[in-house]
């Protein structure tokens, strides 16, 4: 079964079309965002694909989170531009917290 989400968009957000597909552009600026609802990841399979082309870099850029208690993971861009993932365990701790070789 394949899920598709609607999202909330915040601030800046602008939507267009590319490649027969509608494509978010997210400009850095503070406060703009698209927000998924929840998905009950641990009663399920989950698979998250996400295209993601940097226009340009201004440091560490969550591309896609929760920070929410007790499922506290992300996925970003490093300040030196490697894909790096972060998972905490109930207390917080970082379980899991790696990024890609440098380049």
């Amino acid at each position: 079964m394949i899920l598709t989400l609607s999202c909330s968009l915040h601030g800046a957000v602008k939507k267009f079309p590319q490649y027969g597909r509608t494509v978010l552009y997210l400009d850095g600026s503070r406060g703009t965002f698209a927000e998924t609802p929840a998905i009950p990841i641990h009663s399920r399979n989950l698979t998250i694909a996400v295209w993601i082309k940097l226009m340009r870099y201004s440091g560490t850029q969550t591309i896609y989170g929760d920070w929410s208690f007790p499922h506290s993971f992300r996925f970003f861009i490093e300040r030196d531009g490697r894909l790096c993932g972060q998972f905490r365990d109930d207390s917080r701790k970082d379980i899991i917290a790696d990024c890609t070789a440098r380049r």
